[in-house]
């Protein structure tokens, strides 16, 4: 084989190979996403934890910041049911260890007896570390009219 056949060869192989790298990537992240959303749905603090690095960086709608322990707090609050709580529209983008994931987030609850529906933007940051996918980074903001 002459030596451009093989250069060929070689960069179709590393394509090939970015290419399921990505969308492996981007399965993960899928099922990093879904164990997200039904925790919040079932209020359940351990996966929750289990998702969200321990530095993790939370901005919502008007700017507030907080940390894991915070958005935990957030996220489950007595008294509150949560109907469904999902990503619509989700883009899902992997750099090696790194991954971007916008979209929408929509999800109904109960509080004090009254039903409310909620529909935010959202942009998400994870951060691969060892096998582990974990969210370090969420920006929520309100949808466009």
């Amino acid at each position: 084989m002459n030596m451009k056949k093989k250069l060929l060869a070689a960069l179709l192989s590393l394509m090939t190979f970015i290419g399921y790298a990505q969308n492996n990537g981007k399965a993960e992240i899928e099922s990093v996403n879904k164990k997200y959303t039904t925790a919040v749905e079932q209020g359940d603090t351990v996966v929750l934890k289990q998702l969200f690095d321990d530095d993790m960086v939370v901005t919502g709608p008007m700017g507030r910041q907080r940390d894991k322990k915070a958005e935990i707090a957030d996220a489950v609050v007595p008294g509150i049911k949560v109907y469904f709580f999902k990503m619509e529209n989700e883009a899902i983008r992997v750099f090696g260890s790194t991954a971007i994931t916008t979209g929408m987030l929509v999800w109904k609850i109960n509080s004090n007896g009254s039903d409310r529906d909620f529909k935010m933007v959202f942009t998400f940051a994870y951060s691969k570390n060892g096998k582990d996918w974990k969210i370090v980074a969420q920006h929520i903001g309100r949808a466009p009219m």
